[in-house]
């Protein structure tokens, strides 16, 4: 037969924290334990160990109470019963037999006053135990949870979902899962909307999401439940250009907001900066990853992952340093999470999003053949599949006015100032790798860059970039991922290493445009565009990012029960002041 303590480690799988158990019976006045459990471990067996040690023979209904005097039932775990690192919980004798059955030293009128003060206790807790919603406090529905919801507004879509969580949270901090996630069927950003501003209001109040939304936060719970709209890098993008649209937009959407029948009381829409999407991203890659320990039912990891984020107007990578490291003081952030202190390096490159990146190529080559004061209208596009189908055609409104595609050469500004905005530009495609190599590469050019955008700021500088805590693993998500998916990469695959994801695009941008069918499904601007695109992601990860190796990245959209992305790490941020 196994003792308490071999029985006690077999069932201790995942993060592990120690807690005390003590004797409140007269009885055995110095009987004490310390344990070392998960938040799988359940109350009874916490109960059965402290039996065995203290050598107490189970002729009674032993229970254990927590700090408040609430009796915890035994088939509760310790993350249900609110159970935390160092606690301690008191053995006591259940109501069906009392301990003076057994035990006779205790005088009737100790009896009674002991009656009489838990009375008196209880009731004192009682609304305090009840707004926690603790084990034994209510039947442990919704009235124990809370509920935020969070949209995520990017450049080419809108995600919006609802998050929840215990009341009680774990060191300040709020045990979040998704409850629902829903993207708006609708494939257009809100900066989209910059022409007529008040139409962003019936965009995001769709009859697809919104009515989910209000299905799944229960209705008792909306007046004090948080909305947020986040938008990210395509309202960065916007913002400076013409922040006076952009503040538009963002009012338009706060006013929308406001009609829902959930709490208004903080900003419910903003532009997210990019250290913050970073930063959150980070967040929500970690917890999701079980590093913060909060799921009880996993393998807790050792190291905090780095995160990898690369969205349709910027990318930003995010990972934990030493005290000592050397960088931006702007690029570093102390955070608190569960307890523990972690320090950030985040940094985020505007314009080098795959649509920004992809919208520079192609002024780029018109640039290329800029002669006389008059911009070309039709030109060939080496990065685009050749073949009688294999013209891609953008209008000038969408080309010539982002802060990622104004140059200082005056006479192309002039020109493209006299440019009606609904000229329509053809790029026809000629499958040559080679060349296409070559504009990819002059994005990370950094000297050239500088010297010929208008804004030096939205240039790519990897020594900005400090090395990671040796041997950190990275999650790479949002349009990493959407690109592997689409070429059918995903997965454990030699294609999405470093050099067999550089032999695969090496393959595919030598394609016709007929070998390119497969993506017609995903629409033109796949079909046309995901050579630049691949070639693009490998130069940022190798040149920008230096991975020259890809071992230490994995490629995901989901983790566990959420998708990765800036959105759950800014609830859980969130439970910190809720």
């Amino acid at each position: 037969m196994k003792s308490a303590s071999e029985e006690e480690a077999d069932l201790l799988p995942g993060v592990t924290f120690q807690i005390h158990v003590v004797s409140g019976l007269h009885s055995l006045p110095n009987a004490s334990s310390t344990f070392v459990v998960t938040s799988n471990t359940k109350i009874g067996d916490i109960l059965r160990w402290f039996l065995v040690q203290n050598k107490v023979e189970a002729k009674l209904d032993y229970q254990l109470k927590d700090h408040l005097g609430i009796v915890l039932k035994k088939n509760d775990t310790c993350r249900s019963a609110v159970i935390l690192e160092n606690d301690t919980l008191y053995l006591c004798v259940g109501t069906g037999r009392d301990e003076s059955s057994v035990f006779t030293t205790r005088t009737d009128k100790t009896a009674l006053i002991a009656a009489v003060v838990a009375v008196v206790l209880l009731c004192a807790f009682m609304p305090y135990i009840i707004s926690l919603g603790f084990p034994g406090s209510g039947d442990g529905g919704a009235d124990s949870f809370d509920y935020g919801v969070v949209y995520d507004a990017g450049s080419v879509h809108t995600t919006v979902a609802v998050y929840e969580w215990p009341s009680a949270k774990l060191n300040g901090t709020g045990v979040v899962r998704e409850a629902m996630s829903c993207e708006i069927p609708v494939a257009k950003g809100i900066s989209s909307f910059s022409t007529q501003p008040a139409d962003v209001k019936q965009y995001i109040l769709d009859g697809t999401c919104l009515p989910k939304v209000l299905s799944t936060v229960p209705e008792e719970k909306r007046a004090k439940t948080p909305v947020f709209l986040g938008g990210t890098a395509g309202m960065r993008v916007l913002n400076a250009t013409d922040a006076v649209t952009a503040s538009y937009i963002i009012g338009n959407l706060s006013e929308a907001l406001a009609s829902t029948p959930f709490n208004h009381s903080e900003p419910t829409a903003d532009i997210v900066s990019g250290s913050t999407e970073g930063l959150l991203g980070w967040v929500t890659s970690n917890y999701l990853s079980n590093v913060f320990g909060t799921d009880g039912s996993r393998e807790k990891l050792c190291s905090p992952l780095g995160a990898l984020d690369w969205g349709g107007a910027s990318s930003q990578i995010t990972f934990e340093v030493v005290d000592s490291v050397r960088a931006k003081q702007s690029a570093l952030h102390d955070l608190t999470l569960y307890g523990k202190k972690y320090k950030v390096f985040t940094m985020s490159h505007l314009c080098y999003g795959q649509a920004e990146a992809l919208r520079r190529y192609f002024v780029e080559l018109v640039y290329e053949h800029f002669a006389d004061g008059i911009l070309p209208t039709v030109m060939r596009a080496p990065c685009q599949p050749k073949g009688l189908a294999g013209s891609y055609t953008v209008k000038a409104k969408d080309l010539f006015y982002s802060p990622c595609t104004k140059y200082k050469d005056e006479r192309f500004q002039a020109a493209v100032e006299k440019m009606s905005l609904n000229t329509t530009i053809r790029f026809v495609g000629q499958s040559d790798l080679a060349a296409c190599n070559r504009e990819v590469e002059k994005s990370f050019h950094l000297d050239a860059c500088r010297s010929k955008y208008a804004n030096s700021e939205y240039c790519f500088d990897p020594m900005d970039i400090p090395r990671p805590v040796p041997h950190t693993k990275f999650l790479a998500f949002s349009t990493y991922w959407y690109l592997l998916d689409a070429l059918k990469l995903n997965g454990a695959n030699e294609s999405t290493d470093a050099d067999g994801f550089n032999r695969y695009m090496s393959k595919f941008c030598s394609f016709p445009v007929t070998q390119t069918l497969f993506l017609k499904r995903l629409g033109s601007d796949v079909q046309h565009n995901t050579c630049f695109k691949g070639l693009f992601m490998h130069k940022l990860l190798t040149e920008g990012y230096r991975f020259d190796r890809w071992d230490d990245i994995s490629f995901v959209k989901r983790v566990s029960h959420a998708e990765v992305g800036w959105a759950l790490g800014f609830m859980i941020n969130r439970t910190n002041t809720l």
